[in-house]
């Protein structure tokens, strides 16, 4: 038998365990799509749900001799991380686990977007500029990760950092992979003086990693974890990303090299501090690194080429940057011109040299979408920024969506408004909407929905339909303001009009209430149909109740099973335990007690009552 630790070198041409279209073992509803990856110790795969439009990433443990002790190692860690900052943006979530499956496995929310080491393979080609602007955001971003990780007490330390385990998502990178963390150790674990048996073993671990590169003096020896293990790897790292090398490491000529980059002395200072030999030489944790790196934060992708010597002044400037801008609108747009991204970017590229606001924020969202040009969410908010600064409201808007979602940056909901509201009060309509549903929903602000309906109102009164149509759900519930159905009736309309489906939706309400229309039993179904097929989830229940109690239509329980799959695939617990029923009574199709007791399960875990008494009714036999 084999050394646990040391499992063989994997074969490049040994068949995997698994094939495409195989269930995952104890959670048959995910189906295996394709191999991501494989090691010494197992397999990677893609996963599709069966009715769910969703993709996970599900990692086998394959190696028969460790299988369980590091399946149900990387489990422990991962569920305290989960339990402490599963909601980090920066860290890929845990999602299901199963231990008791012929091969165990966890499964992680999809990450696209390749890794680390693919972006530091490509930035080679950057000016060194552009490539230390980028490695401060995704450095800042990594160290915020682990900061939150080695805040803990005891600290919890990743211990196999390296690119490959930081996946990016849209420019943001997402820390993976705990596989050999733990939990700080100050002192040996038993008895003998000597440290656990994972902390032994784990350099032979490494070598089958591949991560020797990143790894500190003191973890090669088999020491205790610490969260220094962690700093020594994001200083092999940052040198990697300054340097667009993904095969160097930092030697004793380390500074100079990197000063001969351009890159700052306190950077290449934090750099060589870094991967120092003696660990009390380091920063003591991630925590410190990310206050270090924070001052950059505002380094910049470098300005676009600035002009050339015979440019325009004047109004002869203004006039060829404008026309290069409406022929980058003709080749975006599709009218007057070729639809053609890569040339819209061109001539957007010609009048952004000239300081066109507009031609900047459209640089920006080609990027953002990735329309013509590689998807790139730092070079978005470079060009966004540079609009902003040159009075574009479409740049700020755009902006504080990037820091709403955090991509491309930090995270930053307080920022984001900011940017919002500078948008807004430049009359921005979805800048207006935007800030009205954060003070609707209380998200970053206190909840005020008088004040959202003002933001609603400047919105509506252009035309933008979400504004709209939440400006008519305030007057129908009365909030912020009197309870009006007849005014509500009348944004919904318009709203509607323009094919939002919460209007549609909302129509068929008021029509089947009867509420500031006449009751219209066939209006109300219309409208559902219309909202329906644009998949909102209460509309297609809706519409499945209507068949399943033969309301305004013959019954017909196939329809109604139908209309609810759909709802049910999007989480409506309704549509859920009324599919169920009908599924256990064999009603408009086939009979299954499995398919049924999931169908509860899921609509019991939101708190439906009803699937959770139909469950203990089931579960008692």
């Amino acid at each position: 038998m084999n050394d646990p630790a040391t499992p063989p070198t994997p074969d490049p041409a040994a068949r995997p365990h698994f094939a495409p279209c195989d269930p995952v073992d104890r959670a048959e509803n995910w189906l295996l799509v394709g191999e991501l990856g494989r090691g010494g110790f197992g397999e990677v795969w893609l996963a599709r749900h069966e009715w769910k439009d969703e993709l996970r990433a599900v990692k086998f443990c394959t190696h028969p001799d460790v299988r369980h002790r590091l399946i149900a190692h990387e489990k422990t860690v991962l569920l305290r991380v989960m339990r402490t900052a599963g909601d980090h943006p920066n860290i890929v979530p845990l999602l299901e686990y199963s231990l008791k499956a012929e091969i165990p496995w966890l499964m992680y929310e999809f990450v696209p977007g390749g890794t680390l080491a693919d972006v530091i393979e490509t930035a080679r080609e950057l000016d060194p500029r552009e490539r230390f602007a980028r490695a401060v955001r995704a450095l800042h971003a990594i160290a915020g990760a682990l900061a939150a990780l080695h805040r803990l007490d005891p600290p919890i330390v990743h211990r196999d950092l390296k690119p490959h385990n930081v996946l990016m998502a849209d420019g943001v990178p997402r820390v993976t992979d705990f596989g050999l963390g733990g939990v700080a150790a100050p002192a040996p674990a038993d008895e003998t003086g000597t440290f656990g048996p994972d902390s032994v073993r784990l350099p032979t671990l490494l070598k089958h990693a591949g991560s020797l590169r990143y790894a500190s003096p003191e973890q090669m020896g088999g020491g205790a974890p610490g969260p220094r293990n962690d700093v020594y790897a994001l200083g092999v790292m940052a040198y990697q990303m300054l340097t667009g090398d993904l095969k160097a490491a930092p030697g004793a000529d380390a500074a100079d090299e990197l000063r001969d980059l351009g890159v700052p002395d306190p950077f290449a200072a934090l750099v060589v501090r870094s991967v120092a030999t003696k660990p009390e030489r380091r920063p003591r944790d991630a925590v410190e690194w990310k206050q270090l790196i924070a001052p950059l934060l505002e380094a910049r992708a470098p300005a676009p080429d600035p002009a050339p010597a015979d440019a325009p002044a004047g109004e002869e400037r203004r006039a060829r940057a404008d026309e290069d801008y409406r022929r980058g609108e003709e080749c975006y747009t599709g009218r007057g011109a070729l639809h053609d991204y890569a040339m819209a970017r061109e001539f957007y590229e010609r009048a952004a040299a000239l300081g066109h606001a507009e031609a900047e924020f459209r640089l920006g969202w080609l990027h953002d979408h990735g329309r013509g040009v590689p998807r790139d969410a730092i070079a978005a908010r470079a060009w966004y920024e540079r609009a902003a600064a040159h009075g574009s409201a479409n740049g700020l808007y755009h902006l504080g969506v990037l820091y709403k979602k955090g991509r491309g940056v930090p995270r930053d909901p307080a920022l984001a408004r900011v940017c919002w509201e500078r948008a807004a009060a430049s009359g921005h309509p979805a800048a207006q909407t935007f800030l009205g549903t954060l003070y609707q929903t209380g998200d970053g602000v206190p909840r005020d929905c008088a004040t959202a309906r003002e933001w609603f109102e400047k919105a509506a009164e252009q035309g933008d339909a979400t504004a709209q149509s939440a400006l008519g759900g305030l007057h129908h519930e009365g909030e912020g303001g009197a309870r009006d159905p007849v005014q509500a009736r009348a944004w919904y309309e318009k709203a509607a009009a323009q094919g939002d489906a919460d209007a549609q939706f909302n129509l068929g309400v008021l029509y089947d209430t009867g509420e500031g229309v006449p009751h219209d039993a066939g209006a109300a179904r219309d409208w559902w149909a219309r909202a329906a097929s644009r998949g909102h989830p209460g509309a297609q229940y809706n519409l499945g109740a209507l068949f399943h109690n033969g309301e305004g239509v013959p019954r017909d329980y196939a329809k109604a099973r139908e209309w609810y799959e759909k709802a049910a695939a999007q989480g409506d617990p309704d549509a859920q335990f009324n599919l169920g029923a009908l599924t256990e009574g064999g009603h408009g199709g086939a009979r299954s007690l499995p398919r049924a007791l999931d169908l509860y399960r899921r609509a019991a875990a939101q708190g439906h009552a009803d699937a959770r008494a139909a469950l203990e009714r089931l579960e008692a036999y």
